[in-house]
């Protein structure tokens, strides 16, 4: 731009420069982090709703599951 800035200014320019590329950096990742959360999320939730169906179901399907286990027990 036609004329030089102080040393020191321009040592500090080139410092804050750095510190802004490196939160932009930050930035992207947290939000790479917080879609990757939200999968684990989705995925976990929709794992507890296919293991709670399937418990509702073995406890229709077979009476009960107490009884299941009193059959394993000594005849």
């Amino acid at each position: 731009n036609g004329y030089s800035l102080p040393y020191e200014t321009e040592q500090n320019y080139n410092e804050l420069k750095k510190i802004n590329e490196n939160l932009q950096q930050c930035q992207k990742e947290n939000n790479e982090m917080k879609k990757i959360i939200a999968r684990l999320e989705k995925e976990i939730r929709e794992k507890e709703i296919k293991n709670i169906n399937l418990l509702l179901t073995a406890d229709t399907d077979q009476g009960g599951v107490s009884e299941d286990f009193d059959q394993l027990g000594p005849k």
